[in-house]
């Protein structure tokens, strides 16, 4: 229901039935000719209730960390893009050095590097990220690689 529409009368914004709203927020929607979004049903969420403290200090369960989860198919798909990526960058430099056929193949060289390159970088970049994350080195997280579901 618009605010504005209860503007009508006083006696219709404050009957009991209505969702009551302050004047000064029905007329600034008005004013600025907004919709106004109804209040959302948070009845689906579920709340645990905190272990009881007796001082004001943070609790421990705020702060705890579920172990990190390895995202597999990430992993392995950053590997074969990888993979392949090198591929076609090794087959675009034995092109442009004339170790293959230069003359059958030589327009296909740049198309297969800009290829290789594209391939090449994120799937090396994931595979570091994973490396590092696997050896445990704090800097590096299985959470700064994106997971497929």
């Amino acid at each position: 229901m618009d605010p504005c529409s209860w503007v009508n009368t006083i006696e219709n914004w404050r009957q009991p039935s209505m969702v009551s709203y302050s004047p000064l927020y029905i007329l600034n929607c008005c004013l600025h000719n907004s919709n106004m979004v109804p209040p959302r049903d948070y009845g689906s969420v579920k709340y645990r209730k905190l272990s009881p403290k007796k001082d004001d200090s943070f609790d421990e369960q705020q702060f705890e960390q579920k172990p990190p989860r390895i995202p597999w198919k990430a992993i392995i798909f950053a590997f074969i893009l990888l993979i392949f990526g090198s591929g076609l960058l090794i087959m675009a430099l034995l092109i442009s050095a004339g170790l293959m056929d230069n003359e059958k193949y030589e327009d296909r060289s740049l198309s297969l590097m800009i290829l290789g390159f594209l391939m090449f970088l994120p799937g090396a970049y994931h595979v570091r990220i994973a490396y590092h994350a696997l050896r445990g080195h704090p800097s590096y997280s299985f959470d700064d690689i994106p997971e497929f579901q």
